[in-house]
């Protein structure tokens, strides 16, 4: 198996669903759309085309004599106290399976040489426990760090303190039971929220973007039967959303 790996730079990072690429002097941007000829069309920040340049490997799969990792992918970043915090997959050929993996450093410099924390250094989390594509955020009304991943429903944890994976509750089910609308294979889930509402987007491996939400008072739980929110060919709508709102 080809190992998978992270790279990015100290300025600034573009975001997929495996690697991490890098600009060393221009800021990421999300492609905009071509021109149009009105005078209120709004202005692309940046000059196009946009060159990109890779750095060197960053995070790359180091196994420990637990765990024989072959992949390190699906990253989730924030900063915080000063540290760059990241979850992100793993596969384990020793578990045969998919699983988290922590890590934190100061400066990007220091990335190459972070330790890797497994998931499973939480006892809610067993070795042989399939987990991935984790979403990491902080939600103010509860004052508390959440971990969304794929598992393969949609699960949640939380913790105060995302330094400490150990510390991450017993995960949790979004859904009970079986849900309407809900696609044979839904993967990649990521949580957005507004003034009134929080959104849980998805994909479902079958070129279909799904989308779920409950009440902000009433989240996690509450969550509506999944609606489709963007339809295309497979080849095109394909796994790994991230949904931010732009200004």
């Amino acid at each position: 198996m080809t190992k998978s790996i992270l790279s990015l730079s100290v300025v600034a990072v573009l975001l997929s669903a495996g690697t991490l690429f890098a600009s060393a002097a221009e800021p990421v941007v999300q492609s905009a759309a071509p021109p149009t000829d009105s005078a209120d069309a709004p202005k692309p920040p940046f000059a196009a085309p946009l060159q990109w340049k890779s750095t060197g490997v960053l995070v790359k799969p180091v196994s420990d004599a637990n765990h024989t990792i072959v992949s390190v992918k699906d990253p989730t970043i924030v900063r915080y106290n000063d540290l760059w915090h990241i979850y992100a997959t793993a596969y384990s050929t020793s578990a045969r399976t998919w699983t988290m993996v922590y890590l934190n450093f100061k400066d990007w410099s220091d990335a190459p040489s972070s330790k890797l924390t497994f998931i499973d250094v939480n006892p809610n989390f067993t070795p042989n426990r399939y987990n991935c594509a984790p979403h990491l955020f902080y939600f103010t009304p509860h004052k508390k760090w959440y971990l969304v991943f794929q598992a393969q429903p949609p699960q949640y944890c939380t913790t105060e303190d995302i330094s400490k994976p150990e510390t991450w509750t017993r995960p949790q089910n979004f859904f009970e039971g079986r849900t309407a609308g809900m696609p044979r294979l839904p993967i990649d889930y990521h949580i957005i929220c507004d003034d009134t509402h929080a959104y849980l987007f998805f994909t479902g491996d079958d070129g279909r973007f799904y989308r779920s939400r409950t009440q902000i008072e009433d989240f996690p739980k509450g969550m509506s039967n999944p609606e489709v929110a963007i339809q295309d060919r497979r080849d095109n709508l394909f796994e790994a959303s991230i949904t931010y709102k732009i200004k």
